[in-house]
This record gives structure tokens, sequence and C-alpha cells, in this order.
């Protein structure tokens, strides 16, 4: 993926040759085998992803395809995949602090994403699974008993007996959110619970439902609820 500066390249493969120009945002999809020489005499900044042959075997067949394979693609605007993948590799280049749930879930979804637009037709595509009430029920009983971890997508996926890649589709339309958000608002909604019932002070709350530090329980419940913890607080115990 081309990140930054118009770059004009000469690709050669299988016996073609194209001359192109690479903005950017521009992405190229190249399955494994793919012989593909590059001649360019600019400097650009590229984002080159690899995605190994488990994962997408993994997520084609929770998407109910037959094939992982994808197709080669030149030169194509997308951005799904822009936006993904450059927040995979912040999200990796930051040291993961989102925790592994939030860097399974957009592994997960750049992956689909490319299956579903670029990937090669397979023969007769299987029913995909349902997430019933009882699965989903045994999820968010997960969920809240690992509050002050961090679960990643397998975990998840393992407790509903679902491949991961399924098991993120499936959660979105049952509950309108991604597995990350849900496990996000939940922690939110269990350090009110505490604030208001306890008066543990709000760091160790924080550390408690599972985030890193008191600021970023901060953060969240600002976005979520529009107050911060301690203004959460005194608004419940009527302070001024």
């Amino acid at each position: 993926m081309t990140l930054g500066g118009a770059l004009k390249v000469e690709q050669r493969s299988e016996g073609q040759t194209r001359e192109m120009v690479l903005h950017p945002g521009c992405i190229q999809v190249m399955p494994e085998g793919d012989a593909r020489l590059f001649r360019h005499a600019e400097v650009a900044d590229h984002l080159h992803l690899h995605l190994p042959n488990r994962l997408t075997a993994r997520i084609a067949a929770g998407m109910g395809r037959r094939s992982g394979g994808l197709v080669p693609e030149w030169q194509a605007d997308d951005p799904a995949v822009h936006q993904l993948a450059l927040s995979l590799w912040e999200e990796s280049h930051a040291g993961g602090p989102r925790g592994p749930l939030f860097s399974d879930g957009l592994s997960t979804a750049l992956t689909a994403h490319l299956l579903a637009r670029y990937g090669a037709a397979g023969p007769g595509a299987e029913a995909p699974p349902r997430l019933s009430k009882g699965m989903l029920k045994r999820v968010l009983e997960f969920m809240d008993s690992h509050l002050s971890s961090d679960p990643s997508l397998e975990d998840l996926a393992a407790v509903a007996e679902l491949s991961p890649s399924h098991f993120s589709t499936l959660f979105r339309q049952a509950t309108g959110v991604s597995p990350y958000q849900f496990l996000t608002r939940r922690r939110v909604e269990r350090a009110q619970e505490l604030l208001s019932a306890t008066n543990t002070p709000i760091a160790a709350i924080a550390v408690q439902v599972g985030f890193y530090d008191q600021s970023h329980l901060t953060r969240h419940m600002r976005r979520l609820t529009g107050l911060t913890p301690r203004a959460l607080r005194k608004a419940d115990r009527g302070m001024s």
C-alpha cells in the first residue's frame, strides 16, 4: 500500500509488463507465489502486510468459503484496506496499548475484507453458523468475568465455538458493536458501579476493571458518558 508520494512504476508478472502511477492509498494484492517485479526511479513510502496461510484459511472457513486464496490486483483504491492497515500498523508500532482483542479484531476485519473483495472463487460455499442466544450469553458472561484481563478475539470465539472471523461478524450483528467496543463499554459500566458504591480510589478502580491507568479510564468514560470518573462520583453523591 502506498503511503506518501506518487510513484511511477513498471511491473512485470507472468510475462506481462504494465506501467502505472501509484498514488497514496493505492493498494496491490499479491497472492502467494506471485513473482511480481517492480522497477521505479522515485522514492515513496509503502506499507507491506503479509497474511499467513493459516490466518486466511481460518477466516475463509468462518465466512463459509472453501478457498482462502486471493486473486492478483495490480492497482486499486480501497479506503477500507487503507484505514484498517494503518490502524493495525499504528497499534503495532505503539506496542499494542489497546490489547490483543483490538489488534486481533483489526487483523480479522482486514483479512475478511480482502477475502470478500479479492478472494478466489471457491466451489460451493457452506452456510455459516449462527450466534445463538445461548452462545451470546456465554460470551458476555466470559467478558464480565475477565474485565481485568485482556481476552483475545480467539478466546471469545472459542467460548462461542466459532472461528474468530465469523464470531466477530455475528457478534456485531447481535450487539451492534465490535467485541472490543463492547468490552470497553462493559469496563466503563463496571467502573461506574464501583465509583458509586465504593470509596476505592479511581486509579485502583481503573486497573480493577481492565484499564491501564486512571487516564485510560477517564478518556473512555468521558467519551461514552460525557463525564470524568471524578465528576460522576461527585454527581452520584450530590456533591458540588
